[in-house]
Formats: C-alpha cells, sequence, structure tokens
C-alpha cells in the first residue's frame, strides 16, 4: 500500500519493487556460496554485488 508520506493518506497505484525482491528474482538460479553476495548503497542508489565463480570475477548491478 502507497501512503502520501505528510498526510498519512492512501495514494493509488502499485508500490514500487523493493531492492530484495529484484535481488531474489535476479540471482534465484545463481548458486553462491554463503557470504559470496553483498548489497550496499552508494549516493542514494542500491547495488548488489556477488562473486562469479564460473566467470572468475565480481559482478556488480545498479538496482
Amino acid at each position: 500500500m502507497l501512503v502520501d508520506a505528510n498526510s498519512g493518506e492512501h495514494v493509488k497505484g502499485e508500490p514500487p519493487t523493493t531492492p530484495n525482491k529484484k535481488i531474489e528474482h535476479f540471482s534465484k538460479d545463481l548458486r553462491m556460496p554463503p557470504l559470496g553476495e553483498a548489497l550496499f548503497m552508494i549516493n542514494d542508489g542500491y547495488y548488489y554485488a556477488y562473486y562469479d565463480k564460473k566467470e572468475r570475477k565480481a559482478m556488480i548491478f545498479h538496482l
């Protein structure tokens, strides 16, 4: 549910997808070790990073 931050009233529409939901969708087929991924924020933007063992490199995506 969307709510106006100033008035607390209901706002019509769908809430935006959360970073965690985007990560779930993106990483559902990835196989990585525990602690092989990270979520961080830079300048109000979320980034998802993980180590791709097959490619042997770090992958970073802006959400």
